[in-house]
């Protein structure tokens, strides 16, 4: 699936064959951002407030300008992300890790990989986050800063991308500090694993653990295993139909105590 540049266009600035200029300095400024080289057939998707639409470039001779084409009937409202909608970052909140962590898209778009979605708590986003420690801010608060966050193509469903430089994010962030997300620690024999290299959670720890963490175990849940030992791991619980529950973890991520 391609994924469409966003720029923003005046839905009011039409010419009489109802395509859209642009040529204003909301688009002007847009286009600037990403880099956009107008030309022939070019799919943008454009936006204003809380109106957008898939328009296809092309040079008006009437009026020496490039326009838009636009399906008028296919209009989408309320697609772009609000002021109040929730943005989580896994990982501390780092400028270091950060600068190293900017990047290029597929969708052409430069920034950071960030999850965000309207309606959706801190909880629910977090869920598409594998780190044990997140910072998390909002889009008005990015967008206060200098920035954007557009909805892109991701292992998540909530997968974003924060377009802002280094500076930028550090102010956007600075009243977020980083929260440790907490999971729940069961103790592991990592010893003990099925042949398919999921450990096992029937050990007398993992039980004593289950009952004094309150755990209800279910499909998906996220725990942190650990020994008493050296090792400690993020997990996620599963039902095995032969072995009843175990964690799936992955063995290259698994770390020694500091």
């Amino acid at each position: 699936m391609t994924i469409l540049l966003r720029v923003y266009v005046d839905f009011h600035n039409a010419d009489k064959k109802g395509r859209i200029r642009l040529n204003c300095d909301g688009t002007v400024e847009d286009l600037a951002k990403y880099g956009i080289s107008l030309s022939e057939g070019l799919e943008l998707k454009l936006y204003m407030e809380e109106v957008e639409t898939i328009g296809k470039v092309t040079y008006s001779t009437d009026e020496d300008i490039w326009v838009a084409v636009v399906d008028w009937n296919a209009i989408n409202i309320g697609s772009r992300l609000s002021d109040d909608a929730i943005v989580v970052r896994g990982g501390k909140h780092d400028p270091a890790i950060i600068s190293k962590s900017t990047a290029e898209h597929p969708s052409g778009v430069k920034g950071i990989s960030v999850v965000s979605a309207d309606g959706k708590s801190v909880e629910e986003l977090s869920t598409a986050v594998p780190h044990r420690t997140i910072t998390t801010t909002t889009v008005g608060a990015v967008r206060n800063s200098g920035g954007d966050v557009v909805l892109t193509q991701g292992k998540s469903p909530y997968h974003a991308t924060l377009l802002i430089d280094d500076s930028e994010f550090t102010e956007s962030f600075s009243a977020n500090p980083s929260v440790y997300r907490g999971l729940p620690r069961v103790f592991a024999d990592f010893n003990n694993t099925t042949k398919y290299g999921l450990v096992r959670l029937n050990t007398r720890g993992a039980k004593a653990d289950f009952q004094s963490n309150n755990i209800n175990l279910h499909d998906g849940l996220e725990i942190e295993l650990y020994d008493l030992d050296e090792f400690e791991v993020a997990a996620k619980v599963v039902k095995d139909k032969t072995e009843g529950w175990v964690a799936k973890i992955d063995w290259d991520n698994l770390t020694g105590k500091k």
